[in-house]
């Protein structure tokens, strides 16, 4: 293992933007995948007022 490679890392998580930045990336990251899993929700879900035909059940 690399001393030098563990204070420089060392150095960079004692950066006073480090906690905040990572918060913030974790925030976009999770609302992200939320998003997403909400956008195919929705997206494969019939249209508003239209009934699944009995030909189209069979079909999917």
């Amino acid at each position: 293992m690399d001393v030098a490679g563990l204070g420089d890392q060392a150095a960079f998580s004692r950066d006073p933007f480090y906690f905040p930045v990572m918060l913030v990336l974790a925030f976009l990251g999770f609302t992200g995948s939320v998003g997403i899993a909400r956008f195919i929700a929705v997206r494969d879900r019939p249209a508003a007022g239209r009934e699944a035909t009995v030909e189209e059940d069979r079909s999917a």
